[in-house]
């Protein structure tokens, strides 16, 4: 009977035992659960981030594109500003020869 009672003592010890084990065991788990989750709705939140620094960063370059548009529009219209400009100012520099060569005519028939 004192054996038994002994093995009966043993078993429930080691019941004790597993069963704290198992308590231990189970709360690890719900926090590494917990863990998971955080880790999970920050990872949700940073790929939230990416697609709307994406979505700023295609506006970014369509901007840039339409700027560069306008840019070589200014440009081009510069260009042909300054070759009409050149060319008011080669007319202005050949009106002033014709005066010239037709005023020297005029002299030269004057005498």
């Amino acid at each position: 009977a004192a054996e038994a009672r002994d093995a009966v003592a043993v078993a429930k010890a080691e019941a004790a035992a597993a069963d704290a084990e198992a308590r231990r065991v189970q709360h690890a788990l719900e926090h590494t659960r917990r863990q998971l989750d955080v880790e999970q709705q920050r990872a949700a939140a940073a790929a939230e981030r990416v697609e709307r620094l994406q979505e700023r960063l295609e506006a970014a370059h369509s901007r840039a594109a339409s700027a560069e548009a306008k840019l070589a529009d200014s440009e081009h219209s510069a260009q042909a500003a300054g070759g009409a400009h050149e060319a008011v100012r080669e007319a202005a520099r050949l009106g002033l020869r014709q005066e010239t060569v037709e005023a020297e005519c005029e002299m030269l028939r004057a005498r």
